[in-house]
């Protein structure tokens, strides 16, 4: 009789074979292109992007972008990344992001980069959170109206939430009272912290698309 737990066990033994060779397989095409043999290299990525492997989508797609053995070819990088982004690669939401900063093989787009950026760092790549971070904390005023809403996505994940806690808290546009104020905050409304300043806070106020600066005895 058939023997169901038998064919589940052996299809699991073959998986993890075939993922044990292909990751060998991969690491002998580094090993090639870090010794300069980009042909080598690029023969065995080749095969392995063809068949899925995420890492070698990404890493071809590096080949590509800076013309390591081949012809420069922007547009073909863009179409490995994108496929090994689609697998769940950091790193390529991450090249992908910078493609649309540059317009290298795609056209310039800096909402779209801040969307990679953001998916780049839902999936823990510090360099996509960092940049975030900067653009948070450094140019938010700068932005455009639909940057600011979707950098708004990555409030929560690179600051820390709380609540207002005085009746009422001014908002500045900088860490002293000589600034302006920007906007009156009210007692209960949400605010995502970002950093300090002496005893002045930068935060967010996620239902205002607002980014400034409010003093620590107005909120704790």
């Amino acid at each position: 009789s058939f023997n169901f737990s038998y064919m589940k066990k052996l299809f699991v033994c073959l998986l993890l074979f075939s993922q044990t060779v292909l990751a060998d397989r991969y690491q002998t095409g580094l090993d090639h292109y870090d010794a300069g043999n980009y042909a080598k290299a690029y023969c065995i990525w080749k095969v392995l992007a063809d068949r899925g492997h995420v890492v070698a989508q990404y890493s071809l797609g590096w080949m590509y972008a800076n013309g390591e053995g081949l012809a420069v070819d922007a547009k073909t990088a863009i179409k490995l990344w994108r496929q090994s982004a689609a697998l769940g690669h950091p790193d390529a939401h991450f090249a992908m992001a910078l493609a649309y900063t540059t317009g290298e093989g795609v056209k310039r787009d800096d909402l779209k980069a801040i969307k990679w950026h953001i998916e780049a760092s839902q999936l823990g790549h510090e360099d996509s959170q960092a940049i975030l971070y900067d653009l948070i904390t450094g140019q938010f005023q700068q932005l455009s109206y639909a940057e600011k809403k979707m950098l708004q996505q990555s409030w929560r994940m690179l600051g820390t939430s709380n609540f207002i806690n005085s009746n009422r808290a001014n908002i500045r546009s900088g860490p002293s009272s000589k600034n302006k104020t920007i906007l009156y905050a009210n007692k209960g409304d949400e605010f995502v912290e970002f950093r300090r300043k002496g005893k002045w806070l930068q935060i967010g106020l996620p239902n205002k698309t607002i980014v400034g600066w409010v003093h620590s005895s107005l909120i704790e």
